[in-house]
């Protein structure tokens, strides 16, 4: 009988250098495909046996179109239909690992829990840059968006800690709604910590807001500014000054200054 091996892990290569005469395998690029044939073709050798001996079969999901770019518009239409928490339950599922746990902008390559090495190939791109978490999710076939709100990342301003920042979010839902390649009644969103927050804000009026991934979020922003009291006094007491002071504050006698 035949002896087949499917997976891509430094113990199943060598396993299937040695005894497999054939592997099935899948890739999400052409050039990782070659790497691994490669790969597998030299261990072959190196184990003693010819490179024909293994063959390799690779799985394919096709997009036909009269050109290139009708393909394209077909795999975005296609990609469109798919919400991203889909996305996440069907990568956590092969990875037996719950990936809402961790923030979008997660380095996937970074990470050192055993159950997500066995896709590592699958955390860069087609010229070898790291991939996100949403990253990966475009990479398989799922749209995502991820925008930083005032004062985040390279943006300038002040931070509301979700007062102002679901106005945001609508306002990055209706320049999505307005493009041509989505379905401007079907988003799903995923927020973190303030992203959480700002997300229930604009879910409560805007039914086109169909799921909801909420990580680490907290009830009202009184909250955020007590923590950051706690943490960095006068930092986050100034921050509620410039913001009208819309919220009250712990008193002194409740702020650890070793914090």
């Amino acid at each position: 009988p035949a002896i087949l091996q499917a997976g891509t892990s430094g113990k199943g290569r060598d396993f299937a250098a040695r005894y497999a005469d054939a592997v099935f395998a899948i890739q999400p690029h052409l050039a990782s495909a070659k790497a691994l044939y490669d790969d597998i073709k030299r261990g072959v050798v190196e184990a003693g046996r010819p490179p024909q001996a293994c063959k390799i079969l690779f799985g394919v999901q096709p997009i036909i179109g009269a050109s290139s770019a009708e393909a394209r518009d077909k795999q975005a239409e296609h990609n469109s239909l798919v919400p991203l928490e889909g996305g996440l339950a069907i990568l956590s599922g092969h990875l037996d690992f719950d990936l809402s746990t961790l923030p979008l902008d997660t380095v996937m390559a970074t990470r050192t829990e055993p159950k997500l090495q066995r896709m590592q190939t699958r955390y860069r791109s087609m010229t070898g840059e790291l991939l996100t978490l949403v990253s990966a999710l475009q990479d398989h076939q799922y749209n995502a968006f991820v925008f930083d709100f005032a004062a985040h990342g390279g943006n300038p301003g002040l931070t509301t800690l979700g007062y102002r920042e679901a106005d945001e979010l609508r306002a990055a839902i209706e320049t999505l709604a307005a493009r041509s390649d989505v379905d401007p009644q079907r988003f799903g969103v995923w927020g973190y910590n303030l992203g959480a927050y700002a997300a229930l804000g604009a879910a409560e009026n805007d039914k086109r807001i169909r799921a909801l991934v909420l990580d680490s979020v907290y009830d009202e922003p009184s909250q955020m500014v007590k923590v950051g009291v706690e943490r960095n006094g006068e930092y986050a007491r100034e921050s509620r000054k410039r913001l009208g002071g819309a919220w009250p504050l712990p008193s002194p006698d409740h702020v650890n200054p070793s914090a």
